[in-house]
């Protein structure tokens, strides 16, 4: 009796029972499923003709398994750029790769100028460090208070809006240096150098509250503590000493 293969994997098939029945020509069913569904299920391996490595292809017409040795096959030279990383190391670089690895941050010391100049504010001296620009112009304690005064204005501005009344631009500190830092209300002298949450911080009070119609303005407003500009509350009292316009 002829011995038979399989016609997909070569495997020797056993050997035929005697009597009736169909040839076998596949050693499984998986065989026999490939040779029917060759492009489905094959697991397109080829050789690299280069390099004789097996490779999966990706189209009908590659015989490289890769860039390097369809270079090789193309008659293209291959050049390579090696070189050496800060840590001593070489590699190969191309547009992306200029290190081996991520390089160490390097942490350099601040360059600069070291300048005085007196406050603008307060006339106080202060040392800076120019890198770029005009440099430092205000102290810290006068940048922590004009701060807190726009922070203010913003907040006024805000309400003035909300009420629909008058609202003229201008510093909380014009009004506190027009009635001399003292309380329009107690008599007391403000002290500006104090929390904001402080009793005696100098604020500013609103003859005519916003609520009852009154514009925010210098002929409107007047300097008053906190204490005194929370006890008054929404009431209408007292006249301005000062006025400008």
């Amino acid at each position: 009796m002829e011995d038979r293969t399989c016609q997909t994997c070569g495997v020797k098939l056993p050997p035929r029972k005697p009597g009736p029945g169909r040839i076998r020509h596949f050693c499984s069913p998986e065989c026999s499923y490939r040779s029917r569904h060759p492009r489905k299920n094959s697991k397109r391996l080829r050789t690299c003709v280069v390099c004789g490595i097996e490779y999966r292809y990706s189209y009908s017409a590659q015989r490289a398994c890769g860039r390097v040795c369809g270079r090789f096959l193309c008659s293209k030279p291959i050049e390579i750029d090696w070189r050496q990383c800060h840590c001593g190391d070489w590699f190969v670089a191309n547009r992306r790769t200029v290190h081996c690895k991520k390089p160490p941050r390097v942490y350099r010391p601040t360059t600069g100028l070291i300048r005085t100049r007196p406050c603008v504010h307060c006339g106080e001296l202060i040392t800076y460090v120019q890198k770029h620009g005009a440099g430092q112009r205000k102290c810290e304690a006068c940048a922590v208070l004009l701060d807190r005064e726009d922070q203010r204005r913003s907040h006024h501005r805000v309400r003035a809006r909300k009420r629909g009344v008058g609202y003229e631009v201008f510093q909380p500190r014009e009004i506190h240096e027009r009635d001399g830092w003292r309380c329009q209300l107690c008599g007391l002298p403000v002290l500006p150098d104090k929390p904001p949450l402080h009793p005696r911080y100098p604020t500013l009070d609103h003859i005519v509250p916003l609520s009852l119609g009154g514009p925010h303005s210098r002929a409107n407003v007047q300097c008053a503590c906190r204490g005194c500009n929370i006890a008054k509350g929404t009431d209408a009292m007292g006249e301005q000493l000062r006025l400008i316009g």
